[in-house]
Formats: structure tokens, C-alpha cells, sequence
């Protein structure tokens, strides 16, 4: 048993660690769906996980077309509160104190899409992945396409909850 921040008790390292040799790895679930939904919406998709105060791309999925599309670097930072993949991330996991208003807003609709906010004239459309036990992750896509985005964003939803499924780490 560990204690958090907030002075309540969770399950500890130990067997957190026993438990994650029983079910399948959150990178190995994503990436298949990561690779699928690059494929459907020709953009580039990407998992999100808060690490240590920021935003960083775990795994980047790019489109297999020749066709516009930004690059995500694999391990890329960037802050928290600002873009669609961090925001969404720090919605996946419970309310936070000080957390921006901003983190709510995607908890209650599930989904945010943001505009030039990390990259000039790109569309940034996530959705949190839910009830991940000490992680917390977004399933995003960025887009200079606005059509894309306009019909990405029920898509991401959907890809998120189906990494969520098969990942094996709902706490419901």
C-alpha cells in the first residue's frame, strides 16, 4: 500500500508490478489502434502520457500515405496545459488541485481540439484513455487538414476507449 499526496491510500508498487505481467502492455494495446485510426483519417496519431510534468509522445503513428502531414517526434515534451494531447492526458486521471479549467472542460466532453496552440496550423484533436491505474494518457491526432479534424474527434474518442478495453487496466 502506497500513500498519495493527498494523504489517501492506493495498491502499492509490488503489486501493481505482479499485476502488469497478467495483462497486456499499454504500448503493445495502442499501437495497433494508433497505426489503424493514421490509416483511417490520413494524419498522424500519437499516445500522449503525462511523465514527470510534461506532455511526451510515446508512441507516434503516421499515416501511410505520401500526403501532407506533420511529424511527431517519438518523445517529444511539451507542457501539460497547453495543446490537445497534454490537456486530454491530465483529464484521463481525477480532478488535480490548481488543475486549468481548461482539464474539466475535456473530462466533461470527452474530447478537446485545439488551433495553433503548439504548431502553427495545426489541429490538434485527443481524448483522454480512462481509467489507466497511475497513468495518465491521450489518445491524439494532429492535422493542418480541417476537415480531418471536424471528423476526427468522435474517431479518437472511440480509439481511446478501445485502448482502454484492451489494455486491461480499467480500475472499474
Amino acid at each position: 500500500v502506497e500513500r498519495d499526496g493527498a494523504g489517501r491510500y492506493r495498491v502499492g508498487r509490488a503489486l501493481t508490478t505482479l499485476s502488469d505481467r497478467t495483462r497486456p502492455r499499454l504500448h503493445v494495446v495502442a499501437d495497433p489502434v494508433l497505426h489503424a485510426l493514421a490509416a483511417e483519417l490520413d494524419a498522424t496519431a500519437s499516445l500522449v502520457e503525462v511523465v514527470a510534468g510534461a506532455a511526451v509522445t510515446t508512441i507516434v503513428a503516421e499515416p501511410p500515405t505520401d500526403g501532407p502531414r506533420f511529424t511527431y517526434r517519438l518523445g517529444n515534451r511539451d507542457p501539460p496545459d497547453r495543446g490537445a494531447g497534454g490537456l486530454a492526458a491530465l483529464a484521463s486521471g481525477p480532478p488535480a488541485p490548481g488543475e486549468p479549467d481548461r482539464v474539466a472542460d475535456v473530462r466533461t466532453s470527452g474530447v478537446v481540439t485545439t488551433y495553433a496552440e503548439l504548431n502553427p496550423g495545426a489541429y490538434g484533436i485527443a481524448a483522454p484513455v480512462p481509467g489507466l491505474r497511475g497513468t495518465r494518457a491521450a489518445v491524439t491526432v494532429v492535422t493542418s487538414r480541417k476537415d480531418v479534424a471536424d471528423r476526427a474527434a468522435s474517431r479518437v474518442g472511440a480509439a481511446a476507449a478501445e485502448i482502454a478495453a484492451g489494455s486491461g487496466w480499467s480500475e472499474a
